[in-house]
């Protein structure tokens, strides 16, 4: 065990050696004998002998000349003080003038130099000398190391700041000395250092980061589930982790050189080429996935590393992200089982959607706005063999345009202004392995739908600004309240495309096609609450066309929860005029929209589109805003309408009237 002298002048203010001696203590423990030299007690001549001279004052190197064995391996006692004593003395108004106290003028004239060799130096120090006390009478913070009794007692704001602790940088070089190659000793000395403040040293910083780059080593590379190896440009490995030696049984007691234990088709992978992203490869009939990474030093190549995973591990980390992405929100709330029906022409849809489920197959599902087509959506994910799997709703119309793509399929870092750091993965990435569900699929642009369909046909997607192309295993459930067939007709869909999403078709109908449902689902959503409605109110309720469907009714629910009646719009009406599919013709909406833009021009005025849409809601046709958007200018590059800015809004042509003319029964 090597011997560590602790100098001291004398034996006075033995609270601060005891301290001094309890830190080399904690940090060191067995690894060193302490011993404390006192020089005022030593005899001319009197050697001590000791590994380490650990001086607490520099001037002591004068006195210790004649009894140190050798000067070669002393270690002057710098200070630091503890780090949570620095938010006091930052706290200080800048340009006060601050008293340091201590025992006598020397060490406080040690203190404030070690402060201002940490960079405090926005107040200004004054020495205090205990022999001479006075002459302080405007000064208004004191710092002291654990003398606070020797402030003046005018002063009001005093900050102890506890014993000076010995500096990291010393403490590094009583390591050295002594040649302690401990881990133990290495964690407790860097615990020391997050503790105390000192000054931006290189050494410091750099035993730091050389500690952090060991566990990184150790913790992350060598315990590491992959296979990890590196090898020089002479082919011999240089590196390896614990599971590289189980593969391939490399061993630390004799030079390894690669060709040597690895198979030849493997070997001749990885020296194909420079670098390898995700390459297959088997040994010992299991597959792994291997990327390969080459170093270069002017140029010229000075070995390279390799990443080895195994299918399981694969599994398992696809398995940890598709749980949090669950956690997150990204899961199936609805199944079969919460729908609630008793006609027979629900039955049937439910049924057949039973029987789409058990299949991994495209779906297709059609109804008119608010009969629940994400519902539905939901409970086939949930009966399907990807129920474990995340299920990711998108609602394509409102998502703008210009975003889509990069919601959908992702992008890399730099693709755009805005884009994050590192890119982001899309929404079919996310969902991989589950289902992902399309709303208002019939309202995406033309060069979306080609996208689109390269993902239906090939199973691989690329993000915006990538090169690499991304194979993705995702059962896509698509819906719409639009008459596709129409717009495929009008040439607004791609018909190949059309023909992609519907090999699987689920019609939902509308609620004014299965009233047997209508007083069942009012009374689940007045949840047991009282008074009930009227047999008159029901009757009214089943006269009803339901233009909003479920959701319509659910309101009307919550209204009579609310006020113990029925809405005033709840009337015997007729209803919309319907293609066979049920839905509202794009003609119809055509001729709706005319015929309100003719009323407004009628009464001297044009419209806006807020108030088209409102009024398209008053004949029971729901359109979103980008659904109308798509209308409008179709009809002004027909040449019906004429759009404006400000207030003269929409306007009706010549052409527009006679087209409104032709159509007056609709």
């Amino acid at each position: 065990m090597k011997r560590i002298s602790i100098v001291y002048r004398n034996e006075e203010n033995s609270l601060v050696m005891q301290h001094l001696e309890a830190v080399i203590h904690s940090v060191f423990r067995d690894s060193a004998e302490l011993r404390g030299i006192y020089i005022s007690r030593l005899r001319p001549g009197e050697p001590v002998d000791a590994d380490i001279y650990l001086l607490s004052d520099r001037r002591l190197i004068f006195d210790l000349r004649e009894h140190a064995v050798s000067m070669h391996n002393v270690v002057f006692m710098d200070r630091s003080i503890l780090r949570s004593s620095l938010g006091e003395i930052r706290a200080i108004p800048p340009g006060s003038e601050v008293l340091i106290v201590n025992d006598t003028r020397d060490t406080a004239e040690e203190t404030a130099v070690m402060l201002y060799g940490l960079g405090v130096d926005h107040v200004r120090f004054t020495l205090f000398d205990p022999e001479n006390p006075g002459g302080h009478e405007g000064v208004r913070y004191a710092i002291t190391p654990a003398e606070p009794a020797l402030v003046p007692s005018h002063i009001p704001h005093v900050i102890d700041c506890g014993y000076r602790e010995i500096s990291f940088e010393t403490m590094m070089e009583i390591e050295r000395l002594l040649g302690a190659d401990d881990p133990e000793i290495t964690s407790r000395l860097v615990d020391y250092g997050m503790k105390i403040i000192e000054p931006a040293r290189t050494s410091a910083a750099n035993y730091l980061n050389r500690f952090l780059r060991e566990k990184l080593l150790d913790e992350y590379l060598y315990y590491s589930e992959d296979v990890t190896f590196a090898v020089n440009n002479s082919g011999e490995v240089v590196f390896f982790n614990q599971k590289a030696a189980a593969l391939f049984g490399f061993s630390h007691d004799r030079r390894i050189l690669l060709r040597e234990h690895i198979p030849e088709d493997l070997l001749t992978l990885l020296y194909s080429t420079d670098n390898i992203l995700k390459a297959a490869c088997t040994l010992n009939e299991t597959h792994y996935t291997l990327d390969k990474k080459s170093f270069l030093s002017a140029e010229s190549s000075i070995g390279f590393t390799v990443n080895m995973r195994d299918e399981m591990s694969i599994v398992n980390s696809e398995t940890v992200l598709s749980n949090a992405l669950k956690k997150s929100g990204l899961v199936a709330r609805y199944r079969f089982s919460d729908i609630m029906y008793t006609s027979e022409i629900m039955k049937r849809t439910v049924r057949r959607a039973q029987i789409v489920a058990g299949t991994d197959h495209t779906v297709l599902i059609l109804g008119e706005s608010g009969v629940g087509k994400e519902i539905f959506a939901q409970a086939i994910h949930n009966a399907s063999s990807r129920k474990d799997r995340p299920f990711l709703g998108v609602n394509c119309a409102s998502i703008p345009e210009s975003l889509l793509e990069s919601e959908l399929f992702g992008y890399e870092e730099g693709a755009f202004t805005g884009a994050r750091k590192h890119g982001r993965a899309g929404f079919f990435e996310r969902a991989r392995g589950g289902t992902i569900f399309l709303d208002e699929i019939g309202d995406i642009r033309p060069q979306m739908q080609a996208s689109l369909l390269r993902v239906l046909q090939e199973k691989q997607i690329m993000r915006v600004g990538g090169s690499q192309v991304i194979d993705i295993d995702v059962r896509v459930v698509a819906a719409t309240n639009r008459n596709l067939p129409e717009k495929v007709q009008s040439g607004e869909f791609r018909d190949d495309l059309y023909y992609r999403l519907n090999v699987m078709q689920i019609t939902i109908p509308p609620l004014r096609k299965r009233k047997a449902d209508i007083r069942p689902l009012f009374d689940y959503f007045l949840e047991n609450s009282h008074p009930l409605p009227t047999p008159a109110m029901y009757e009214k309720m089943q006269h009803h066309s339901w233009p909003g469907n479920v959701r319509e009714l659910e309101n009307c629910a919550l209204y009579f929860k609310t006020f113990h009646t029925l809405p005033e719009t709840i009337s015997e009406d007729v209803g919309i005029r319907e293609t066979p599919q049920g839905l509202p013709s794009q003609t119809r909406i055509d001729v709706a929209i005319l015929r309100i833009i003719s009323d407004s021009n009628a009464a001297g005025r044009g419209i806006g589109r807020t108030r088209i849409q409102y009024l398209l809601e008053s004949v029971h046709i729901t359109v979103s805003d980008i659904q109308l958007r798509k209308r409008l200018a179709h009809l002004k590059q027909r040449g019906f309408i004429e759009i404006h800015k400000g207030r003269r809004g929409a306007t009706i042509t010549p052409a527009g009237l006679q087209y409104l003319a032709e159509n007056a029964t609709l």
